[in-house]
This record gives structure tokens, sequence and C-alpha cells, in this order.
């Protein structure tokens, strides 16, 4: 019984030691040409998108709660060097970069 309850401990330890990863992206126009991204997170996370246009760039505020789902509207169509970062609740950070 004790090697069963150390090894399940075990088990839930390492589950939360996966590492932090962006998952199902995926981005929508609307008719007001914006851009609408949403994505997962295999963790609670919080999450900011940075862009640039037209010579300039621009970062979102981190959102106010952690989440495992997130969603953002880019206010234009034509956004460049598009990256979501997500900070998990132990600090280990990721970004990945969107291509269209």
């Amino acid at each position: 019984m004790k090697k069963l309850l150390i090894i399940g401990l075990l088990l839930i330890l390492m589950a939360g030691c996966a590492p932090l990863q962006i998952t199902d992206v995926k981005v929508t126009h609307d008719e007001c040409d914006c851009v609408c991204l949403s994505w997962q997170t295999n963790q609670e996370a919080i999450c900011k998108v940075t862009y640039c246009t037209e010579g300039c760039c621009y970062t979102s505020e981190m959102e106010p709660e952690y989440s495992t789902l997130h969603c953002y509207g880019l206010p234009i169509r034509k956004a460049k060097d598009v990256t979501i970062t997500a900070i998990g609740r132990n600090g280990q950070a990721i970004s990945i970069e969107i291509t269209e």
C-alpha cells in the first residue's frame, strides 16, 4: 500500500513538471479587418501578444488571470512578427511566432 501511494505521488509530481506548451493556435479574420487569435496552453498560464505593423511594434498587456484557454484580437489584418508568450504559474515561459 505504501509503494502505491509513493508511486501515485511521484506520478502527480511528474505530471506537474511537464514543459509549458502553446497548442491549438487558430487565426481567423472578421469583417472589420481584425485578426482573432485563439490558443491553448497545457498548464494554466498568463499570456501576451506582440506584433508589428508599419514600422511600429506593439505588446498587449498580460492577461489578468491564469487559464488554459486564451484569445486576443489584433486590430489590424496585416500584422507581422506576431508572437505569443505564455508564462506558467511556476515562472516557466515559452514563446512561439505565428506565421500565416
